[in-house]
């Protein structure tokens, strides 16, 4: 049986404790003994039982157990004559209902914890190494372009460190290169088809100050004279110009030969002197299709 019907029990079986005493206290009152009192006693005590069943199965109380354990002997019915039962009653059903609410309380949700607010970092942000062109209009955007597009060029070809070396190949040839900014017929560093011939006009120098240029049996130019004639390189001329066409005993070959777009082609630097590594700038000229530099003084490997 729940709580909260054995509650139901007490109070019933109490109430109908409560309704016999006052019943059996009505009846020796009024009667005297004779016949008449007697009647009226049964009378009551049939009233009450009907009330006592009414009561007991209207709530789902078992007649029985009401009767077996909560009727109430002389003793106990004289004791009850000095209960007040209305204050008993009320204070029970009070209790009762507490007891219920307590367990009915639910439990409150966790309350979640607060969102962090955000936190300004004070680090400063990350730079990138990689050059980034530079916009045409801007003043010494020819510098600055022709710097990244070297740059570019060194990190391709994995010599990124000579740069820092003011007397190596590739530091030699970019200042040169630097240089035709200012010149008669200044070099283009935003025009989309003159890129690739930048980096190879790059690649000629830096082939030239790493294999002893000023130095060659054919092609020398000491001091890098702008305005010195076909058939020499480091000129101001087109390098599709600086190949001189050299006459032997097995016929005539040009020591440098461009393709109808102004791409390296060919290039044949036999017997001219050359000493010092193969630079991997050669692998700039992505059109070139033959490399003849035998009986000279050179060292490395083609890329």
């Amino acid at each position: 049986m729940s709580g909260r019907l054995r509650g139901k029990a007490i109070l019933l079986a109490i109430a109908a404790l409560w309704t016999c005493a006052a019943a059996a206290k009505d009846a020796g009152a009024s009667g005297d003994g004779g016949g008449g009192g007697l009647r009226r006693k049964r009378t009551t005590d049939k009233k009450q039982t009907q009330q006592h069943r009414r009561l007991t199965e209207a709530n789902g109380v078992d007649q029985e157990l009401a009767s077996r354990f909560f009727l109430p002997s002389t003793k106990a019915q004289a004791e009850l004559d000095e209960i007040d039962m209305r204050e008993l009653l009320f204070q029970m059903n009070v209790e009762m209902n507490l007891d219920m609410s307590m367990s009915f309380v639910q439990t409150p949700a966790p309350t979640p914890p607060p969102t962090p607010s955000p936190t300004m970092s004070t680090e400063a942000p990350s730079v990138s190494t990689m050059p980034t062109l530079t916009d045409c209009t801007n003043p010494g955007t020819c510098e600055n372009r022709l710097r990244d597009q070297i740059f570019a060029v060194s990190v391709r070809m994995g010599t990124t460190d000579a740069l820092d070396d003011p007397n190596s190949p590739q530091s030699l040839a970019r200042d040169w290169i630097l240089e035709e900014c200012d010149a008669v017929i200044p070099i283009d560093p935003c025009t989309a088809s003159q890129l690739l011939l930048n980096e190879q006009r790059y690649g000629l120098a830096v082939m030239y100050f790493g294999l002893g240029g000023d130095s060659w049996n054919v092609g020398a130019n000491p001091g890098q004279d702008a305005a010195a004639e076909k058939g020499q390189w480091m000129s101001g001329l087109n390098y599709c110009e600086w190949g001189s066409e050299i006459t032997g005993t097995g016929g005539s070959y040009f020591q440098l030969v461009c393709d109808e777009s102004g791409n390296v082609l060919n290039l044949n630097l036999q017997s001219n002197n050359m000493v010092g590594q193969i630079p991997p700038e050669i692998g700039v000229f992505f059109a070139m299709t033959s490399y003849i530099s035998f009986f000279n003084a050179q060292t490395g490997s083609l890329p």
